[in-house]
């Protein structure tokens, strides 16, 4: 037998602690997180996890050539991650990760 089960969206502190959480090791400059949580009012935790993945991948591009060494993601690479998961192309992968506009 099947069950489904509802799963409220997190509330700003979740979405804060589910960043926390995602980011794990990598070094996150997090200092303008909190423009960060206004704009995913209405997100799963699944976008979340896939914004922290995108913003490494964006840091990696841009810190891609000789010298490279740990990898640091700037709040522009945040902010470049997120615009691309909200942005109207990527209406699909919104409604994978669980995304509802108010």
């Amino acid at each position: 037998m099947d069950q489904a089960v509802h799963i409220e969206l997190p509330d700003r502190e979740s979405r804060r602690s589910l960043v926390e959480l995602y980011r794990g090791n990598l070094d996150l400059d997090l200092s303008r997180l909190d423009t960060v949580l206004d704009r995913t009012d209405g997100v799963t935790a699944s976008f979340l996890k896939e914004l922290i993945r995108r913003a490494a991948v964006v840091a990696a591009d841009r810190e891609d050539g000789p010298g490279a060494g740990r990898l640091h993601v700037t709040p522009d690479d945040l902010d470049a991650a997120l615009q691309d998961l909200l942005d109207t192309r990527n209406q699909m992968t919104r409604a994978v990760l669980g995304y509802r506009a108010e």
